[in-house]
């Protein structure tokens, strides 16, 4: 998945101007399969931790 980003990145920046923010990357590959695959609930995020 890794390759793909750095791909996806490359052409974002070089082919498409900065079109999506690195976010919008990440999403694309995670978020967003989950969604369509209906795993939002099940799967994991990767968020800040909270201190107590």
């Amino acid at each position: 998945m890794l390759c793909e980003l750095k791909v996806a990145d490359l052409v974002n920046r070089h082919g498409l101007g900065g079109l999506f923010t690195d976010r919008e990357l990440v999403d694309t590959v995670t978020r967003h399969p989950a969604r369509a695959l209906g795993w939002d609930r099940r799967a994991g995020r990767i968020a800040a931790a909270l201190t107590p």
